[in-house]
């Protein structure tokens, strides 16, 4: 059986992504892969920031490899599970596009379920 994987990209206008008032300091940007376009317009929008590039499912490496200088995230993308992993991985405050936040709270819940899942 024959596979074709069709890339797609989404549009999105940099002027619609919420910025929220709690991100401060250095602002690294991961976005999903539909997103990682953007990134360079919303690092020329957002002062003080970093782009740190894709995160794909599991892997938050792009953010873990420059944790040390930033002090947030802002994660640009649908759904929560990739910001979730980011927040997971780096211990550090994630914010979504949408100017919701991922909160530690969220992530201990995340990773209690994550844990029942393994032991069964």
């Amino acid at each position: 059986m024959k596979h074709c994987f069709i890339e797609v990209r989404a549009q999105k206008d940099v002027d619609d992504i919420v910025l929220n008032p709690l991100m401060q300091g250095r602002i690294g940007l991961v976005a999903s892969v539909q997103y990682v376009d953007i990134l360079p317009v919303l690092a020329q929008k957002i002062p003080n920031s970093v782009i740190c590039g894709q995160v794909l499912g599991c892997n938050a490496t792009n953010a873990l490899r420059i944790a040390k200088d930033v002090d947030c995230y802002l994660f640009l993308g649908e759904g929560r599970f990739h910001p979730l992993r980011v927040a997971q991985e780096t211990k550090k405050p994630v914010f979504v596009a949408s100017g919701d936040m991922i909160t530690q709270e969220e992530v201990a819940l995340f990773e209690k379920q994550r844990k029942g899942r393994q032991l069964c």
